[in-house]
């Protein structure tokens, strides 16, 4: 693990970035106190975090939150057999 001020990244990005590339994780300092981290990432990884940090995600999640506390929910399959019927009638009415 490297660190790095901001001052150093600003001036040299290229090669910070190489390096994080390379599997190696550096550490962000602002008056030498670490402030964020760059490490490597994979589509998969990139995948969670656009899952984790995306705003429709999280108010979706705390949405569905609120209906299973307020005893709004459906089950897998009840679910499942909504949809099953719904493709059914469709296909029907072609």
């Amino acid at each position: 693990m490297k660190l790095v001020n901001t001052v150093e990244l600003k001036n040299h990005t290229n090669e910070i970035l190489r390096y994080v590339q390379g599997r190696q994780p550096v550490v962000i300092t602002i008056h030498g106190r670490p402030c964020a981290a760059l490490e490597p990432i994979t589509e998969d990884d990139l995948e969670e975090l656009a899952f984790a940090y995306g705003l429709d995600v999280r108010r979706m999640a705390r949405e569905s939150a609120t209906d299973m506390r307020r005893g709004r929910y459906v089950t897998l399959t009840e679910y499942l057999a909504g949809k099953r019927t719904y493709r059914r009638r469709r296909r029907m009415a072609r």
